[in-house]
């Protein structure tokens, strides 16, 4: 009868010797050892991500952290969607867009070793407290890679907004400057509201609480001081400051 040993080992594209020796069931075993070669084909098998990966961690109010682990080496591809986008086809992944090829929120991509976990950390362009769905993709390194035909879903819910604003560039700014007033003029990089205070040159720089509550550094009240809201970023806000200033004065 036929005996066979399936052997699962191997690496595609490799040539391998096999030596074979036998016994019967007296224990009356051979001297004399076979030997049979044999090529395996070339790899036409996509690689697949190991067991509870791909992950979403190290999660802030604006980004995350994606993780993988490939059973070979080659590349992962990523999208971050909002929730309930349409699925994404494998290509579609791979070219960064949403299932109606639309531009995913981001995207990105990165070589990968067989069995290590690789990471990526995303743009901190999120919005806090919202559900995305991160989908995930592989290949492998073949001269004609093997794509996975179906992407993965992992959702990704942000942290509650705990940054602060930050001025865009070129602003706070100074202008419509006359002899006795000026405008601050500020864009933020999200709603909100600014403070400001002025002082005379030369005085110590506040703190913001100071400058938040129209004091100096000594809790003094300054020349002038204020407050603006801010209803959407990238919005010029501005306010005029007459109040208290003096011609030709720095």
């Amino acid at each position: 009868s036929t005996a066979a040993a399936a052997i699962s080992t191997v690496v595609a594209s490799t040539a391998y010797t096999a030596y074979v020796v036998a016994s019967d069931v007296f224990g009356n075993k051979q001297t004399a050892v076979a030997m049979v070669s044999a090529t395996t084909l070339a790899d036409v098998t996509p690689p697949t991500f190991q067991l509870s990966y791909p992950a979403v961690g190290s999660i802030t109010d604006s980004a995350a952290t994606l993780s993988v682990v490939l059973n070979e080496a080659g590349t992962w591809y990523w999208v971050v969607l909002p929730s309930g986008s349409s699925t994404p086809s494998a290509a579609q992944v791979v070219a960064g867009t949403d299932g109606a090829g639309l531009a995913a929120v981001l995207s990105g991509s990165q070589s990968a070793a067989a069995g290590a976990v690789d990471t990526v950390r995303t743009a901190s362009t999120l919005s806090a407290a919202t559900l995305y769905d991160v989908w995930f993709v592989a290949q492998d390194a073949m001269p004609t890679p093997n794509l996975q035909l179906l992407a993965t879903k992992v959702l990704l819910l942000t942290a509650a907004d705990s940054t602060s604003p930050e001025f865009l560039a070129g602003y706070p700014s100074i202008v419509s400057v006359l002899d006795t007033s000026f405008s601050l003029e500020v864009q933020l990089s999200e709603a909100g509201r600014w403070w400001w205070i002025v002082l005379p040159d030369g005085t110590a720089a506040p703190s913001a609480a100071q400058v938040a509550l129209g004091v100096g550094p000594f809790g003094t009240n300054g020349l002038a001081a204020g407050d603006v809201s801010v209803l959407a970023s990238s919005t010029t806000t501005s306010t005029v400051v007459s109040s208290g200033l003096t011609a030709a004065t720095s």
